[in-house]
């Protein structure tokens, strides 16, 4: 457990029995009150937007989140597989993490997947696609 005042902006922390990805973290002392922490956090799921205070002292669960670039390899069903490109390990990952933009995916493609305690919880694809112009016909 850690107090509210370590966590950072982009941390995924696990709030309520959800992971939420911390978007914007701001310390707030207003007049003659106590401070606090205002946080903005997103849903890792739901993609649900929450806002929360934060006392000073409170403690919070700042889960461990490993993300790495991932080979799209192909798909399979409700899931993608893709290959860890230093390790060769493959993976099965829900297409629901890309969201509609999966179907722009091409094999081989380079995405990035991270993962909290062996489980997938958030995919991005790459920031760029060419198209290819065949002409007219």
């Amino acid at each position: 457990m850690s107090k509210a005042s370590e966590i950072k902006n982009g941390n995924v922390i696990r709030f309520n029995g959800e992971l939420l990805q911390v978007e914007e973290f701001l310390h707030r002392t207003p007049g003659n009150l106590r401070a606090f922490y205002q946080a903005r956090m997103r849903n890792v799921k739901t993609g649900k937007l929450v806002e929360y205070r934060f006392r000073t002292d409170e403690e919070v669960t700042i889960a461990r989140v490993e993300t790495n670039d991932y080979q799209y390899l192909y798909e399979d069903g409700e899931s993608l597989v893709v290959m860890d490109n230093s390790t060769y390990d493959q993976h099965n990952v829900p297409k629901a993490l890309f969201g509609t933009a999966v179907k722009f995916l091409k094999e081989g493609t380079n995405v990035i997947v991270a993962f909290e305690s062996d489980e997938p919880i958030m995919g991005q694809m790459p920031s760029r696609c060419s198209t290819l112009d065949r002409g007219r016909n």
